[in-house]
């Protein structure tokens, strides 16, 4: 009897021993993972905003460009106004603009440049404030109105000499800017998520999943208590995460990024529970861990009733001394058998949950990246297929081959924003199929540029196989010109032959090497001329 009393009690007292610092762990643990998924939401949500913002205000660069165009023709003097209309005409038909107003010093309308008859007319006066902004700044952007469709006029006061003779004036149809919003709400944020752009006044001018134009957002939005006059734009110009709450009071993760030339103010949000949706699983691991805690300890009960409390409570400080330390503290796995057993158990989880929560920071931060360089749906195809992780590597011979735009290229200074979109991602597609031919492997991207290897133990000769690849983009980017002739594209290239570390995916296929060899091959390509290559001496040695 008293030995069943002892029993209970050393199995009772192991277990509030025990079992208490596995819950407070395991909740320490989740709140981890919670902050963690938080931040990362958040930095995506930034991401998307800002190439939302980034999107629409180089649309504006492009238009205001058109804009500048005609208002230096109109300034030209000696041009008659006859050959000054033809030029606006042909101006106005080969752009997105449906029609060009000009406005005389006092903002009454004076003509208007229209592709057809029919074409909507613009408003009979300009604002002062308008003219006020236009002469001030050189351009200005008035205030989205419209029943069907929103417009926006962009103002440039027309100049001879110093003198300001009148203004410019086209519109910004903001329906146009909607597949882009679309497209990235539906690659980034998924069904749930949502992307809404307002002005100062917090009215809606673009929305994915659509809203009514003109409505204004306050309560149950990202913009609940914000007033973009009273803060300023310039207050959310780099960007501020938020939560709020929806309608049915479902809380939501949210980041704004504004536009202070335009006034406008770019929302990205999703769901908290979408968010945390992989959390459910951190969980379940948590409580699997306090339940194999429980049992350890009702087992080391029934084997040791005595001289076991001692080290069972060094243990329980171990735990608590590795939960304030995160994942890298590990609990002491001596004493007993049975208690280095369950401080092995507790150290091996917690390394199982460090490697799980950097493989979702690891996917997290990739995506916002890879966003950079990418097309949404190459993106998403390349996430669906799953990322390899790696560990380790080993030492061998690489070529490494740094393919850039070559020095004098601009392609800021086109009009045709889209053309350059498709010329670059066509020169993208073709320098990593040459690459490929060749049995090399892409590193990555970086900026404009691809980096390109070729471990020996993938081609055999890697300077010899480097070098027809190198060779081989040159011919298609060539290629490429003809087909792009309103594009400068021309690249330059930079080769390396090394001994270097060459890390190994999960899979056996090495896809990425040192630094030093990277950034030695893009120093030869700042040296390297238009469609030319620029190799080191080990390179040109083996090739010789």
């Amino acid at each position: 009897m008293l030995r069943t009393r002892l029993l209970h009690r050393a199995i009772v007292s192991h277990l509030v021993v025990a079992v208490p610092p596995a819950v407070v762990l395991g909740l320490m643990v989740v709140d981890i993972n919670q902050r963690t998924l938080r931040a990362d939401a958040q930095q995506l949500h930034l991401s998307v905003a800002g190439r939302v913002r980034d999107a629409i205000e180089a649309d504006l660069e492009a238009r205001f460009e058109l804009l500048n165009h005609a208002e230096r023709t109109l300034s030209i003097q000696s041009v008659p106004l006859e050959d000054k209309t033809r030029l606006l005409r042909a101006l106005v038909a080969s752009t997105h603009f449906p029609w060009l107003a000009l406005y005389t010093a006092d903002g009454q309308l004076d003509s208007v440049v229209r592709p057809k008859d029919g074409a909507q007319a613009p408003d009979p006066t300009l604002q002062p404030e308008l003219r006020h902004q236009a002469r001030a700044k050189g351009r200005a952007v008035g205030r989205a109105e419209g029943e069907d469709k929103l417009i926006a006029p962009l103002v440039v006061p027309l100049k001879v000499g110093d003198e300001v003779r009148g203004y410019v004036v086209a519109p910004l149809e903001l329906e146009r800017l909607m597949p882009r919003i679309e497209a990235l709400q539906a690659s980034f944020l998924g069904p749930l998520g949502r992307l809404e752009v307002v002005d100062a006044q917090s009215r809606a001018l673009m929305a994915s999943p659509a809203l009514a134009p003109g409505k204004v957002l306050g309560k149950n939005s990202p913009f609940e208590g914000y007033r973009g006059e009273g803060q300023g734009m310039e207050s959310v110009q780099a960007g501020i995460s938020t939560t709020f709450k929806d309608s049915q009071q479902e809380p939501w993760l949210a980041s704004l990024v504004s536009s202070p030339e335009l006034g406008w103010v770019v929302a990205s949000s999703r769901p908290a529970a979408v968010a945390f949706a992989t959390l459910s699983e951190v969980r379940s691991r948590t409580l699997l861990l306090a339940l194999i805690a429980a049992l350890a300890a009702g087992i080391v009960g029934l084997v040791f009733a005595r001289g076991t409390a001692t080290p069972v409570l060094q243990l329980a400080r171990s735990v608590r001394d590795s939960a304030r330390g995160g994942f890298e503290a590990e609990v002491s796995e001596s004493g007993t058998m049975e208690l280095a057993t369950l401080g092995q158990a507790f150290n091996e989880s917690l390394r199982r949950l460090d490697r799980y929560r950097k493989e979702l920071r690891h996917r997290s931060q990739l995506q916002v990246r890879l966003s950079r360089h990418l097309t949404p749906s190459a993106l998403h195809e390349l996430l669906s297929q799953g990322i390899q992780r790696t560990e380790g590597g080993r030492d061998e011979l690489v070529s490494v081959i740094y393919v850039d735009l070559a020095r004098g290229v601009s392609l800021n200074a086109s009009s045709d924003s889209h053309g350059v979109v498709d010329a670059l991602q066509d020169l993208y597609a073709e320098t990593c199929a040459a690459i490929e031919q060749q049995g090399g492997r892409v590193d990555r991207y970086s900026g404009d540029a691809v980096i390109g290897l070729f471990p020996r133990s993938l081609v055999g000769e890697p300077p010899r196989a480097a070098h027809e690849a190198a060779q081989d983009v040159l011919r298609r980017v060539a290629s490429l010109g003809e087909r792009w002739a309103d594009i400068d594209l021309a690249v330059g290239i930079g080769m390396v032959s090394q001994t270097g570390q060459v890390v190994m995916a999960s899979d056996g296929g090495e896809f990425t090497v040192s630094g030093a060899l990277v950034e030695h091959a893009a120093t030869l390509q700042q040296s390297a001329g238009r469609q030319a290559i620029e190799m080191d001496a080990p390179s040109l040695e083996a090739l010789s």
